[in-house]
Parts: C-alpha cells; sequence; structure tokens
C-alpha cells in the first residue's frame, strides 16, 4: 500500500498515511493525526512526494 503525504491547511502539521490506490483523498484532519482541539475542522490537502518503488 502506498503512503500519501498530507497537509492540513488551518495548522500546517503534515502527516503520512497508508492508503489503498484506489481510496479516496482524505478532506480533513483525521483523529489522532490532527494538533487541534477540534479535529477534523482543518482542510487536508495531499501533498506530492517522492516515490519508494523497488524493482
Amino acid at each position: 500500500m502506498p503512503t500519501y503525504e498530507y497537509k492540513c491547511e488551518k495548522c500546517g502539521h503534515r502527516f503520512d498515511v497508508f492508503q489503498r490506490m484506489t481510496d479516496e483523498a482524505l478532506k480533513t484532519c483525521p483523529a489522532g493525526m490532527c494538533l487541534e482541539k477540534e479535529w477534523g475542522q482543518g482542510d487536508v490537502r495531499r501533498l506530492l512526494s517522492g516515490g519508494a518503488g523497488l524493482i
């Protein structure tokens, strides 16, 4: 499963999430990842990052 890097637009926190390629991208900070008291308030954006593929 690929690892996707996200960034919260509200607090700037960056975090990684293991997701299937067919899973929809996250829209808000999930519980346990968000630094805000009331999680899920900040919109998140998936960032482009280098792959770690092996041949």
